[in-house]
C-alpha cells in the first residue's frame, strides 16, 4: 500500500515537527509478527520532498517524493529516503 502527507513549513521548528512525525510513523509500523508459523516483517520506505526546493508545482514534488520512496524501497525499505 502507499499513503501520502503533505506536511506545510514555514520556519526550521514546524519543518523538525514534520520530521519527528515522520519517524514517529515509521518507528509505530515497525511491526513483525509469527502467524501460522512464517514470520512476518512489515517495512516501511519514506520519500521526503520540499517545495519549493524539489518542484514548482504540488505534481512536480508529489513525483519526486515517489521517486524517492522507490530509492528507499529498492535500498532494502525500512528507511527514510530525503
Amino acid at each position: 500500500d502507499e499513503y501520502m502527507a503533505i506536511f506545510s513549513y514555514d520556519s526550521e521548528e514546524t519543518l523538525h515537527k514534520s520530521v519527528d512525525i515522520i519517524f514517529h510513523v515509521m518507528n509505530s509500523l515497525d511491526i513483525y509478527t509469527i502467524t501460522k508459523n512464517r514470520d512476518i516483517t512489515f517495512t516501511v520506505s519514506i520519500g521526503v520532498s520540499l517545495y519549493p526546493e524539489e518542484g514548482k508545482n504540488a505534481q512536480e514534488v508529489i513525483e519526486k517524493s515517489f521517486e524517492k520512496m522507490f530509492v528507499a524501497r529498492e535500498a532494502g525499505g525500512n528507511r527514510i529516503q530525503y
